[in-house]
């Protein structure tokens, strides 16, 4: 009778066990998977109506005679990075937060929403980001500057 016991609270342990699921909250995967250095080479924007009619896509490619307009962003693993200019200055530093494709980015000193992108593809040379935010644009885009709009932005990048 004791042998049937302990073999039926056995059977319990390990059906309990394989039970448990797995817990999906460690992200270290995707941090380290961003961790680095990365080069903007392309940055794709399309600007929607409110209505959703697509009423501008603009593609700059950031090489030879515009490469003055990249920037870099760094993601270091203890999730701080920076923004820098092509010339080296750093133009913003942030905290960083991923969970599974989420990028979220806190700006020091900016207590307002933080910038949350989605992780298109990430890989050891190359990350695609897509942010979506609604503002008003800048003069010259041909829209008119006090209308609010949804703006759709990627950006590439290559691990540096």
């Amino acid at each position: 009778m004791r042998k049937a016991i302990g073999l039926l609270c056995l059977a319990g342990l390990l059906l309990a066990m394989c039970g448990c699921k797995k817990d999906g909250s460690n992200n270290s995967s995707s941090t380290n998977a961003v961790t680095g250095k990365w080069l903007t080479t392309k940055e794709r924007t399309r600007v929607y109506s409110t209505a959703g009619a697509l009423l501008k896509d603009s593609t700059h490619i950031f090489a030879n005679d515009i490469i003055s307009n990249a920037w870099f962003e760094t993601y270091n693993k203890n999730g701080t990075g920076a923004v820098i200019t092509i010339q080296g200055d750093t133009s913003l530093t942030y905290t960083y937060d991923i969970s599974g494709s989420t990028l979220t980015i806190y700006e020091f000193g900016d207590h307002g929403e933080p910038k949350v992108s989605k992780v298109i593809s990430v890989n050891g040379s190359t990350m695609e980001l897509e942010t979506s935010y609604t503002s008003t644009p800048s003069s010259g885009w041909g829209l008119d500057p006090g209308t609010t709009y949804n703006f759709v932005e990627d950006d590439y990048y290559t691990r540096q």
